[in-house]
């Protein structure tokens, strides 16, 4: 509460006397010197964050998501260019077009991939003819894979007895590019790890159709010398699968020193140590 100080007069015989006004000192102390203010000035209370526990982020997410559109899929941005006006090529044809976010859009895009005459659909199938062992033939639906391309690759490089280098010769890059656009034609290294991976595959089928049908196999040996005085070694696997059919694999090649009866053994124990170790 604020006090308030009256001035009263006094007789005292006779004489009136009036009582310094207190207020007026104050004001007369105030403008020559500053009282300081020794009140204590109250403290804000201090709210302390509690540590976020699993399950308080907001469900929802504030922040807008960024548009992309599916034309991308089908067109790459050329990597080194101009930042103020980039440039884009279709992945089908190699079609060059402009592609800046603000002034071109992707109107001209669409339009492009709507036209483009190379352009698959990877999920569109191409109808085939499949030739049977019988002359006949059946008609199929096929689409694009990879993998049995490869596979199909490294089969044709075995077969055939062709060399590695095979695929990086220009005419049969052509010829591919015209069968399949879209595969991409590996190097000869690639295409040397595809051959053993093809090799690994068909010793596993050969193992487990061996331990499977629990048939006796009668192994065959062939020696050759080459032109360079140098021999060779095959082993061959001959059966009878769960069909009564007459099969044969060759189960190993490799360099002898010799045809003596004890180096070809001595070979033989190799492939069966490895069939052992593979079980």
């Amino acid at each position: 509460m604020d006090q308030f100080v009256v001035p009263i007069e006094i007789e005292i015989e006779g004489v009136t006397e009036t009582p310094p006004n207190p207020t007026q000192n104050i004001t007369e102390n105030t403008t020559q010197k500053t009282i300081p203010n020794t009140t204590p000035k109250k403290k804000k209370p201090v709210k302390l964050k509690s540590p976020k526990k699993e399950g308080d982020e907001p469900l929802t997410n504030n922040k807008k998501p960024t548009r992309t559109s599916n034309v991308w899929e089908h067109f790459t941005k050329v990597k080194g260019g101009d930042p103020n006006n980039p440039r884009c090529n279709c992945n089908y044809c190699g079609a060059d077009y402009a592609c800046h976010s603000t002034r071109v859009g992707t109107s001209s895009l669409w339009v492009h991939f709507r036209k483009c005459k190379k352009r698959v659909d990877k999920k569109q199938k191409v109808l085939s003819f499949k030739k049977e062992t019988g002359g006949g033939s059946n008609l199929l639906a096929v689409t694009f894979n990879k993998v049995r391309c490869r596979t199909a690759l490294a089969k044709f490089v075995v077969k055939d007895e062709q060399a590695f280098r095979v695929v990086e010769g220009d005419g049969f890059k052509e010829l591919l590019q015209e069968l399949q656009p879209r595969f991409v034609v590996p190097s000869r290294v690639t295409l040397a790890r595809d051959v053993h991976h093809l090799f690994c595959n068909e010793r596993a089928k050969l193992m487990n159709e061996l331990t499977t049908t629990r048939q006796r196999v009668c192994l065959t040996t062939d020696c050759r010398t080459s032109r360079t005085q140098m021999s060779y070694m095959v082993l061959t696997a001959h059966y009878a699968n769960t069909d009564w059919k007459l099969k044969k694999k060759i189960i190993n090649f490799c360099l002898v020193s010799n045809h003596k009866g004890d180096t070809i053994g001595e070979a033989w124990m190799v492939v069966y140590r490895g069939v052992k170790a593979a079980k």
